[in-house]
């Protein structure tokens, strides 16, 4: 609620308020934002006000009954506030609360109960970590669990006693929560849910008990303090009967013991907490046909949008099925994973992060959930095994390649051996120029050359190599292979031509959004881009920024319908901050929904730049196009 409170505050002062005001005043990242606006949306429905998007300025705050937005407010301002903004007193309710938890507790439920943002929590973690290490105690972190206190236990009373006086010091206000769960004994409750488990079948483990544990804990506290749920979306037809079940046996146990009558609404989300987090669930055979139908629907659709074919991929369904069905159970709940690698995968597997976002459009249930970046993420991955699993095919598919060259016998072995290190299974023949004319070229899948040769008639592809072959051309001749094999009945345009000269330029300006949108407007000016282009880019931008490591961005649409298949270069005078990442080199990719494969061209070059600083740095400060194109040759 001190969120809540405090953006409220902040729309009462301003007439328009921007994105960019809200964060710096509230120090909240941009989804933080978000989620606290479409809350404030929804109390606004039944409290007198309403809070209005006002296109390319803001937010409005619009009072439509006074005496019922003041009612609102005396509410808010009777719920307990903590003094967070106090970083010794925060840091110091955040170790009282590790001292408390014996077991693991996340970053999220740290946050939830002090009402502050997990990026604050973050941030104060490392202050956290040198206190108890003066003490003598660590933190143990893990993966999916949260944080654990490790340590003596006589170290860990002795910090107790500290950490109570220091919190009274601090504060100005008596620390509810904290007393409020004191006086709980949660011995029988565990207990009782063992016992349940056991009953229903179910198995979790020790630190997920305790993750249960905590929700339940947060609950009372909510009660206690008049602040239940009062509209909670949770899609009962996913939780199963045993888990609900459960819930409702655990549910009139906890009101018996704390003499408390819980909402249903509550009940659904203790159910919704149960089951997602319970290890021995079975997707139910009839939800699973259903499932199968809407991965294969969206799967179809996308075949015919870029002439793939991932429909036709047995594993593929497989996978995504085995996803899609927690995914689905994560974002029901409001739970979801999270991917440290997310932007490394969103840049080196630009054509599967696109499909995944067209999968999410095309499936019926995904759509309805506003997916995290890191969702969307996990899902690319699928796809990208999909795309690396035909690769292989294709290259294993080479099966008679010819050498030309007119080297010295002893280098062209060499070059030889090397080729067939990368295709084991290929017959591999060499010949000099002179005898080409004698070999069927039907019968040849590629052609390597040392030496420049003439043009030749058959739909074979042509690799220009040296007589040391390294790594970078090994993998420009299986790239070679690779869109050899995609090729469309039009021409496909190579990398190199998608950079135009009337399309490089110099910026001054230092909002990143507004950048884009203004150069977007130019590529339809100048009849590259579709109309719609500007709309489709500042929409992808804005749920899953394109902005990588070095400086570097790379936005595009959310389809792909250029008019001229071309990437716009935006050199910016001075870097800019977007969601906490400086940019300095803009990318702005325009390519038509056929050309899958040149998106991982793409892709390509663009990791060339996020890992080499110097390049990045190098064409980020390019005065023309002439000498950028100097600098991009070299991740051409």
């Amino acid at each position: 609620m001190n969120s809540l409170k405090r953006l409220l505050e902040l729309l009462q002062k301003n007439e328009i308020l921007s994105m960019q005001v809200m964060k710096q005043e509230l120090n909240f990242s941009e989804r933080k934002i978000r989620e606290l606006l479409k809350e404030l949306r929804q109390l606004g429905e039944k409290n007198g006000f309403k809070v209005t998007t006002i296109v390319h300025q803001g937010y409005l705050l619009e009072i439509e009954s006074a005496s019922v937005f003041e009612r609102f407010l005396e509410q808010l301002n009777g719920f307990e506030v903590l003094d967070v903004e106090n970083k010794k007193y925060r840091q110091a309710l955040m170790i009282y609360m590790l001292l408390e938890n014996k077991g693991y507790i996340t970053l999220s439920q740290i946050a939830e109960v002090l009402d502050i943002s997990r990026n604050t929590v973050m941030s104060d973690i490392d202050a956290v970590k040198h206190q108890l290490k003066s003490e003598q105690l660590t933190i143990q972190s893990k993966s999916h669990y949260g944080l654990r206190l490790e340590g003596d236990e006589y170290k860990r009373r002795k910090l107790f006693s500290k950490i109570i006086k220091q919190v009274v010091e601090l504060e100005n206000l008596p620390l509810q929560y904290f007393e409020f769960i004191k006086t709980l004994d949660f011995t029988e409750v565990k207990e009782a849910f063992h016992q349940l488990l056991r009953k229903y079948n179910m198995q979790m483990t020790h630190n997920t008990i305790e993750s249960i544990m905590i929700h339940l804990k947060i609950l009372l506290f909510r009660m206690n303090q008049n602040n239940e749920i009062t509209e909670v979306k949770i899609n009962r037809d996913l939780i199963g009967e045993d888990s609900y079940q459960l819930t409702k046996e655990l549910v009139s146990f906890l009101e018996e013991k704390f003499q408390v009558e819980i909402r249903e609404e509550e009940i659904d989300l203790i159910a919704s907490q149960i089951y997602g987090k319970a290890t021995s669930n079975k997707v139910p055979k009839e939800k699973e046909l259903e499932m199968k139908a809407a991965i294969d629907k969206a799967l179809i659709q996308i075949d015919q949008e870029y002439a793939t074919a991932f429909s036709k991929d047995a594993l593929l369904q497989e996978c995504l099925l085995l996803h899609v069905y927690p995914l689905l159970l994560r974002v029901s709940f409001g739970l979801e994973l999270t991917n440290s690698l997310i932007t490394s995968i969103s840049a080196q597997y630009t054509n599967s992060f696109l499909v995944s976002l067209r999968f999410i459009e095309y499936h019926d249930e995904l759509r309805k959930y506003p997916l995290s970046r890191d969702e969307i993420g996990y899902l690319a991955l699928h796809f990208a095994a999909h795309q690396e699993r035909k690769n292989q095919e294709i290259l294993s598919g080479v099966r008679n390649i010819l050498i030309l060259s007119d080297a010295r016998r002893s280098k062209t072995f060499l070059l030889k051996v090397k080729v067939e290190s990368q295709f084991p299974e290929a017959n591999i023949v060499l010949k000099t120029q002179y005898d080409l004319t004698t070999y069927q070229m039907d019968e040849i899948d590629l052609i390597l050359s040392t030496i420049k040769i003439p043009e030749i008639t058959a739909d074979v592809p042509i690799v220009l190599i040296s007589e040391e072959l390294n790594e970078s051309k090994l993998k420009k001749i299986k790239n070679t292979i690779l869109f050899h094999q995609k090729k469309m009945t039009k021409k496909v345009p190579k990398l190199q031509n998608l950079f135009h000269k009337e399309l490089f330029f110099i910026e001054e300006a230092t909002d990143y959004l507004e950048i884009i949108e203004r150069y977007a407007n130019k590529l339809v000016e100048k009849g590259y881009a579709h109309s719609v282009y500007p709309a489709s880019v500042l929409e992808r931008e804005r749920k899953f920024t394109t902005v990588y490591e070095n400086g570097i961005a790379g936005p595009h649409g959310m389809s792909q319908n250029a008019n001229i298949d071309s990437i716009a270069v935006i050199i910016l005078k001075h870097p800019v901050q977007y969601e906490e990442k400086e940019v300095k080199c803009i990318f702005l990719l325009n390519i038509r929904k056929n050309y899958l494969f040149l998106h991982q061209e793409i892709s390509n070059f663009m990791m060339k730049m996020i890992q080499d600083t110097g390049l990045a740095n190098a064409l980020a400060q390019s005065k023309s196009f002439a000498e950028f194109t100097l600098y991009a040759k070299k991740a051409w």
